[in-house]
């Protein structure tokens, strides 16, 4: 209600942040539309950088079928990194099957709190699903000595904020990082241009050749490129995503650091990207990707496999050595194989994916269009149309992401590369459904097992396939919903994963 908002920012402009709680009683909880409710807490942001607001609601969902209601209860902490439209959707929307006549929001209570200034706390262990908050920026913030990071790409401007307040707090920032990425001009690693042909770059490309001089300037600072592929290998990048914090956390991560990636609102992001990120402070882990890094800044051919073999950790997947692990998770499946990925095109994990769904095990999948980018050649169009005629004579069932898909009420984009065995076990990274990512890439991946964080995996990936907004493949490339609108400068997705 008007009232109950008007008050929470009134208590806010004024500086009254002693837990200002809003509880509604029964005669105040009118039935609100999602939609127009999400509008009215639009200008609801935290009043400043040490204050968080939290919202306790619960969503109510009439089903068609049946008419059986259901409830689910929402706990979120919202801090200046989200935006809180994103966040009340989130909250209002059910994690119940797709068939739905109406969802209305209860919001019980509204509060602000002061939080220490001097207090940044890691991110909780665990999944996260970035447009909601990805746990990149907390990470960065609560480090305190050092901070080593893989990357493909890292333009997001909050982030360069974040690495410079990071700089300000000594810490030691090292970064490896692919040299030539898809389709963006700002090469990072350019020699100094002649004053007398000054070249022609954007603000946002200057200011990030200014954080790697600064970081380059730092006490044993590095930011360098990534320079362990093998001579004359054309399709191999530094296409993994890591942050080591104080050499106790590490961050992987399905996307870059950029605006899309991270769905960072404040740069206008021309699309919002389907992305997760794992947390995870267990020390073989962190170890063994420690070890990792170290051997990839000094730029030294070594052997990968003698290292995942002296630190016997089964838990992550490193390329080029991604194929053997992945085939095996997927054919360790009994009842199911759920995945998402930015696209599938190895021959050998769908083979496996088709071979699976002949033993009766049940396989779904949901990829990106392909005229997400741009239109497909002819040539392109037949290739995808072999792999999805393949996959439904197996009973694979697919279904396309596209723009149509908002995300925090921008065009949606898959990104992500996640896989679910039998509900149970998951694994999630950077690597695409390319053999590039699988065979030449540096890329990184983690199994997980734990319920709850499977089960919060499992219900994006669920309503995602089930969104009656998704095409099949056969509408799919014929980009009914997804237009490019330009031509980007490299046909080949090869470039990068």
């Amino acid at each position: 209600p008007d009232g109950v908002v008007a008050l929470a920012i009134d208590a806010a402009v004024k500086g009254n942040f002693k837990s200002l709680v809003s509880t509604l009683d029964n005669s105040l909880r009118d039935t609100v539309d999602k939609n127009e409710l999400a509008q009215k807490f639009k200008s609801l942001e935290p009043p400043g950088p040490n204050v968080s607001l939290s919202i306790s609601a619960h969503s109510l969902t009439s089903q068609k079928i049946d008419n059986i209601t259901t409830e689910n209860t929402y706990e979120v902490q919202v801090t200046r990194a989200f935006h809180p439209l994103a966040t009340l959707k989130s909250i209002c929307k059910t994690i119940t099957r797709i068939q739905r006549v109406h969802t209305f929001c209860f919001i019980h209570e509204i509060k602000f709190e002061p939080t220490d200034p001097n207090e940044n706390k890691l991110p909780p262990n665990g999944i996260y699903n970035n447009p909601e908050g990805s746990p990149l920026l907390p990470l960065i913030q609560a480090t305190q000595s050092t901070l080593d990071i893989e990357i493909y790409t890292m333009s997001d401007s909050s982030l360069r904020e974040a690495l410079r307040d990071a700089l300000k707090r000594n810490v030691r920032i090292r970064v490896v990082k692919e040299p030539s990425h898809f389709a963006d001009p700002c090469d990072l690693f350019a020699q100094p241009v002649s004053p007398a042909v000054p070249a022609v770059v954007s603000e946002h490309c200057l200011d990030l050749r200014k954080l790697v001089s600064e970081i380059q300037a730092s006490p044993q600072g590095a930011f360098v490129p990534y320079a362990l592929c093998k001579p004359g290998d054309k399709f191999c990048f530094q296409h993994g995503k890591i942050v080591i914090s104080d050499n106790k956390v590490v961050m992987i991560s399905t996307g870059n650091f950029d605006a899309s990636n991270l769905c960072d609102t404040k740069d206008n992001p021309s699309k919002c990207n389907r992305d997760f990120s794992y947390i995870t402070d267990e020390k073989e882990i962190v170890s063994t990707l420690e070890a990792i890094f170290e051997s990839d800044l000094k730029s030294i051919p070594y052997d990968l496999s003698a290292l995942l073999t002296a630190h016997n950790n089964q838990k992550l997947t490193v390329s080029p050595l991604s194929l053997t692990p992945l085939v095996d998770f997927i054919k360790s499946a009994q009842e199911s194989i759920q995945i998402e990925n930015q696209y599938l095109k190895d021959p050998t994990i769908n083979q496996a994916l088709i071979d699976m769904a002949g033993k009766k095990v049940k396989v779904s999948v949901t990829v990106s269009s392909p005229c997400s980018i741009q239109r497909p050649t002819k040539a392109e169009k037949q290739a995808f149309s072999e792999i999805y005629t393949k996959f439904d004579a197996a009973g694979i069932q697919s279904q396309i992401f596209n723009v149509s898909q908002l995300i925090n009420d921008n065009p949606g984009y898959m990104h992500a590369k996640v896989i679910i065995i039998d509900g149970k076990r998951a694994w999630m990274g950077s690597v695409n459904g390319s053999t590039t990512s699988l065979m030449h890439n540096r890329e990184f991946g983690i199994f997980f097992e734990d319920h709850e964080n499977v089960i919060k995996l499992q219900n994006v990936m669920q309503q995602d396939f089930a969104d009656p907004r998704g095409e099949t493949w056969q509408d799919a490339i014929e980009c009914t919903k997804d237009i490019p609108s330009q031509p980007i400068p490299s046909r080949s997705d090869t470039r990068g994963g």
